[in-house]
């Protein structure tokens, strides 16, 4: 699971930019383990920056040693995810996932999960249509099983 993706070098001593995709910002904390190129790596130190966060890893000492991680992902393995609340979900989890209305009729598959400000929104690839765009709000989205990959919706007036 990625949790942020090295966007270049910060300073002389091997500190880079993270941009973070992840909601718990202690993944960046000092001593936290994450992954590189599928080797785990410690953080030393890290502060936030302008959206992002600036980490030292135990991987880089200069900034050269920074600058050749520019594009790399920093990951963790899925059995060091924390578990979230009932009714939220990893996009990871919903990627793929066979969404249905609650009468039945199979709508698609969500190939993507996008992020607003007010909530995320699913984009439903269907055969032989256009993608249909599923607000992820209590109204619409009626039932979830990761396990069962389906999600059952309640499309409103207007999304189709």
């Amino acid at each position: 699971m990625v949790v942020g993706i090295i966007t270049g070098a910060w300073g002389l001593n091997g500190h880079v930019k993270v941009q973070p995709d992840t909601d718990f910002p202690d993944r960046f904390e000092p001593d936290a383990t994450l992954y590189l190129r599928s080797r785990p790596i410690k953080v030393r130190s890290s502060r936030p920056a302008k959206g992002s966060y600036v980490v030292k890893l135990d991987s880089a000492s200069n900034r050269t040693e920074a600058e050749a991680l520019r594009g790399q992902f920093l990951t963790l393995p899925q059995a060091d995810l924390q578990e979230l609340p009932e009714g939220h979900y990893y996009h990871f989890d919903l990627l793929d996932m066979a969404v249905y209305t609650d009468e039945g009729e199979h709508l698609g598959r969500i190939k993507e999960v996008l992020s607003t400000r007010g909530n995320d929104v699913y984009v439903v690839e269907r055969d032989g249509s256009s993608d249909l765009l599923v607000p992820a709000i209590s109204r619409v989205v009626r039932e979830v099983d990761v396990e069962g990959q389906r999600m059952t919706v309640r499309l409103l007036e207007g999304l189709r």
